[in-house]
């Protein structure tokens, strides 16, 4: 409703999940009469777009003043949908009305069943003042006079066994217990924002998030994090607040919320900032983002925001060690499920990798087939194998929720599926190392390593080394015993090692 001075009275509620804090009450919105340049309509015509703008703009307008790039998206099993089909187009004219207050801009290669982004740099009004906002994404289901074709662009739901494999590889680090893989004193929150101070997280504790309002100390991964590797994470800033992830060298990869944007960048060990993008894609602070980054020993090969690539090819300086940090003085910032991948060789699929290994596997009950083997309810099962002074197994197993069971070497065993309530969790040492992080989420194919020297114990999941122990002769018998649900075996072999 508009008031009698002619400002505009508006009501607010929050019903749905996308909201910002505070989401209901009333608010008043007075203009101050002054127009901002600003593009007014965006209008699509069978060879381009017209555009006009709220004051005349200073011309002439150079086609190189505008950049163009369609894609679409997938309607698709899940939620959401990244850019997909991503291509540039090629703006070969634009031309301004003789009053300076609409242009034409032609795009040959313009397609229905596309958005086409333009962004407009450079253009002002004769005295100079510049266009307020410079981007705009139109989306193109019809060409005038053509046909309807949508943007979004169905695609059939895969096998099951390929979205279970969208998980694969990734181990998750704050599951469960969110800080025992980490060494620091970040405080687990429920997340929010105080809807007083957007600026700061509320006081409230909680197991949402890990925060760094209180601290400038690292949390520090405790395990080895081999190169190269994927790190993802959820990432929720105050409104100016930022989240620092280490990487090889000394530098971080910043997110930074900025005033009506966001901000990602490289920075080295100097503060130098190596390589650094503005993105208005930033849905503001109090909102999850993910962030997603690739790092080798010689640089960042992408960065991903909410799954598009905004960085690439950043060279850095040599360096690896405890890269894997999580930076307490950049901020104040707050983490959600953070994973790793690693680049490592899987374990083999039959004998293929390793013929001089014994295939434990096909000494299981009912023999194995191309797709594995599958074991069920409770049971102990002798893998026809034995300790030896030094060796490796190697095993590509997948588990149902709920599942509880154990590789046995000796009397030592190795939890292999993730058990249920205080029970240790895949990759634990019982009784040794024992873990209650889920590293590994159920229904996902993981690779199991369990390398033997002497009277040493080393487990590895998916690259990574995450538990040490100690173990008996040589000799033992190698088993499997499963309490409860299923466990899928792709492969498991026990090849030996030369004596060290």
């Amino acid at each position: 409703a508009f008031a009698p001075d002619g400002s505009l009275v508006c009501g607010l509620t929050n019903r749905g999940w996308g909201g910002l804090a505070p989401g209901s009450g009333v608010k008043r919105i007075s203009w101050t009469g002054e127009t901002p340049l600003e593009m007014k309509h965006v209008r699509v015509t069978p060879t381009g777009f017209d555009i006009e703008f709220t004051k005349p703009v200073a011309g002439p307008v150079d086609p190189g003043q505008i950049s163009a790039r369609s894609y679409d998206y997938n309607w698709w099993w899940k939620y959401g949908s990244p850019e997909q089909r991503v291509s540039d187009l090629e703006v070969t004219a634009a031309r301004l009305s003789p009053d300076g207050r609409s242009m034409r801009i032609t795009l040959p290669e313009l397609r229905a069943g596309r958005v086409v982004r333009l962004k407009l740099v450079g253009l002002e009004t004769l005295a100079g003042e510049p266009l307020r906002i410079d981007e705009v994404a139109y989306t193109v289901n019809r060409l005038p006079g053509g046909p309807l074709r949508h943007v979004a662009r169905r695609v059939a739901p895969p096998p099951l066994e390929s979205m279970a494999g969208e998980e694969s590889g990734w181990l998750r680090l704050t599951w469960g217990d969110p800080t025992e893989l980490w060494s620091g004193s970040w405080r687990l929150s429920n997340g929010r924002l105080d809807p007083a101070d957007r600026t700061r997280f509320l006081s409230a504790s909680g197991t949402d998030a890990l925060v760094n309002d209180q601290t400038t100390d690292d949390l520090v991964f405790r395990l080895p994090a081999p190169l190269p590797a994927r790190v993802r994470a959820s990432v929720k800033l105050p409104k100016f607040g930022a989240s620092g992830f280490g990487l090889p060298g000394g530098a971080t990869l910043v997110a930074r919320d900025t005033e009506g944007g966001g901000w990602v960048g490289v920075v080295s060990a100097e503060g130098d900032a190596l390589a650094a993008v503005s993105e208005d894609t930033w849905r503001g602070p109090g909102q999850w983002h993910e962030l997603e980054f690739a790092a080798g020993a010689g640089g960042v090969e992408e960065v991903l925001l909410d799954g598009v690539r905004v960085l690439g090819g950043v060279e850095l300086p040599a360096g690896g060690g405890d890269w894997l940090r999580l930076r307490g003085d950049v901020g104040p910032g707050g983490l959600a499920d953070v994973r790793l991948k690693v680049a490592h060789t899987p374990s083999a699929d039959g004998d293929s990798m390793l013929p001089d290994a014994m295939v434990l596997s096909k000494t299981l009950w009912g023999g194995i087939g191309p797709e594995g083997v599958t074991l069920r309810g409770a049971g102990s099962i002798p893998l026809g194998g034995t300790r030896q002074s030094a060796a490796k197994v190697h095993g590509r197993l997948r588990f149902e929720a709920g599942t509880e069971a154990t590789l046995w070497i000796g009397d030592v065993g190795i939890a292999i599926a993730e058990g249920r309530d205080l029970a240790p969790t895949t990759g634990s040492i019982l009784g040794e190392s024992e873990r209650s992080v889920r590293l590994v989420p159920p229904g996902t194919w993981y690779d199991l390593e369990i390398r033997m020297e002497a009277a040493c114990l080393v487990v590895a999941l998916n690259g990574v080394e995450v538990a040490r122990g100690c173990l008996g002769a040589s000799g033992d018998p190698l088993r499997i015993d499963i309490d409860r649900g299923a466990l899928d075996i792709g492969s498991l072999t026990l090849q030996v090692l030369p004596a060290p």
